[in-house]
């Protein structure tokens, strides 16, 4: 409730105040960051932001007073200033906002990935596609079944494997109305798709290693992504990838040098182009594959990912050496 939220934001002021830090990074609460300056006028507050949607999540008032309470705003990426720019009427500095690229840890090294592909279920001729993640339309998951027929048609050598449910955590076995329609199409269309169900996030990893392809194929009319982290494990393990042109996507898609990136939409045509290029043109492949390795150490490492954090402490002063 809206008391409980003011409750646990006035103890996290007096935990402020006994501590007497001057220096405070606030993930989320526009309303902290509010309360901190009001009642800790001369604390430094940064607002961290993990998505796109700060000019949906937020009205002018509350932009304004974010932008007037924060030293500085860190995200994820950068199309969300430009975004709220377009957005608001009070507009915020870029010198004034860091877009520091999610990162991941890889629980499954390169070495490890390529036994685990040499040892995969799949047929040995298979190119094998994965979607990771909730099963839901703004996630596009029939549109992808969609373009996976298609390909289908013209490459019998293909798969797709769906990893997921459509439920958040705690609801993994829900089974909604879009779920059963994207079985239904896969059952009547004879096509060869697997659904796992929900798969941890450990053994997620080493299944996402036996694949070629991680394909994310949000509908950017519903729903815009932050920083995927099933795009950032993908490369990772070296896995080019296809993913629609949705929120930061396109800033962890290097298009036609890790993957490719779909602009257009509706996108199934060109989706399951994409997906059939990729599954015919083995140079093509073999290239996209080294550039997404090259580009998840040079950009969304943990090493890269601590180095650009620092980087914008220190931009504004909030670093001490």
């Amino acid at each position: 409730s809206r008391g409980l939220g003011d409750v646990y934001k006035r103890q996290v002021c007096r935990f402020l105040f006994f501590k007497r830090y001057k220096k405070i990074v606030v993930h989320v609460s526009v309303g902290l960051v509010s309360m901190i300056k009001l009642l800790l006028p001369n604390r430094e507050v940064v607002f961290y932001h993990h998505g796109t949607s700060l000019h949906k999540k937020y009205d002018e008032e509350q932009w304004h007073q974010l932008i007037t309470n924060s030293k500085a705003i860190f995200a994820v990426n950068k199309i969300a200033l430009q975004k709220a720019n377009n957005t608001f009427k009070h507009k915020l500095e870029p010198s004034k906002y860091f877009a520091i690229p999610n990162a991941t840890m890889p629980k499954v090294s390169l070495e490890q990935a390529k036994d685990n592909y040499k040892n995969r279920p799949y047929d040995a001729d298979a190119f094998v596609f994965a979607f990771s993640g909730r099963i839901c339309i703004e996630k596009g998951v029939l549109n992808l079944l969609q373009a996976f027929k298609k390909v289908y048609e013209k490459n019998r050598n293909v798969h797709l494997v769906v990893f997921g449910a459509a439920g958040t955590r705690g609801t993994y076995d829900i089974k909604t109305e879009y779920l059963l329609k994207c079985h239904e199409f896969a059952e009547s269309n004879n096509i060869p798709i697997t659904f796992t169900g929900f798969v941890k996030n450990d053994n997620l990893l080493n299944s996402i290693s036996e694949v070629d392809v991680v394909v994310l194929p949000t509908d950017n009319k519903r729903s815009e992504e932050g920083m995927p982290l099933c795009l950032i494990e993908g490369i990772s393990l070296g896995k080019p990838i296809i993913a629609t042109n949705s929120g930061g996507n396109s800033e962890v898609v290097q298009d036609h040098i890790n993957g490719i990136l779909i602009k257009s939409n509706p996108y199934i045509d060109e989706l399951a182009e994409a997906m059939l290029k990729l599954s015919t043109d083995k140079e093509l492949y073999v290239k996209f594959s080294k550039a997404a390795y090259t580009s998840y150490i040079e950009n969304h490492s943990y090493e890269s990912y601590n180095k650009s954090f620092i980087k914008a402490l220190k931009a504004i002063n909030f670093f001490d050496e």
